[in-house]
């Protein structure tokens, strides 16, 4: 619980309830933000292996992606914030592991649909727009050479 981490944050939640909302809406972006990211470093690291073929290069920054996103996305999401909560419980009675976490893992269902649904319209209307390519046509069109169309 950030709150817990950081004990300042309960002042500000309990003065200001829709500073709570605005947290669960931006957590979503925030952990599709650094997903974006993810396909450039795996590159590097394909980089540094020393695959010589671009298609060899993607193909290895592609089953990183993969194994990353599965890893961090269910794994991580989902089942160690079940164990953490249902702790207590798992250790009182260690055999039922499997109907604790039966219990606790639908309700992280809100927190995938967030992170699909921003993931869909936020990726993909980023990969639509290409803002990077934009703003670098835009800054060229601004201060890049003037050349007269003949």
């Amino acid at each position: 619980n950030l709150v817990n981490l950081l004990p300042f944050l309960g002042d500000l939640f309990d003065k200001a309830p829709w500073v709570t909302s605005a947290f669960n809406l931006l957590s979503p972006l925030l952990i599709v933000w650094v997903i974006l990211q993810i396909p450039r470093i795996m590159r590097n690291f394909s980089l540094w292996e020393g695959h010589v073929g671009a298609a060899d290069i993607g193909a290895s920054t592609y089953s990183k992606v993969v194994f990353f996103s599965l890893v961090q996305v269910f794994f991580v999401s989902a089942i160690s914030s079940s164990l953490f909560e249902q702790l207590q419980a798992i250790v009182d009675r260690p055999l039922s592991i499997i109907d604790i976490l039966a219990q606790s893992l639908p309700t992280k269902s809100v927190y995938f649909i967030n992170y699909l649904l921003v993931k869909a319209f936020l990726s993909l209307a980023l990969e639509l727009l290409r803002p990077a390519t934009a703003l670098t046509a835009a800054v060229r069109r601004r201060f890049g050479p003037k050349h007269p169309t003949a």
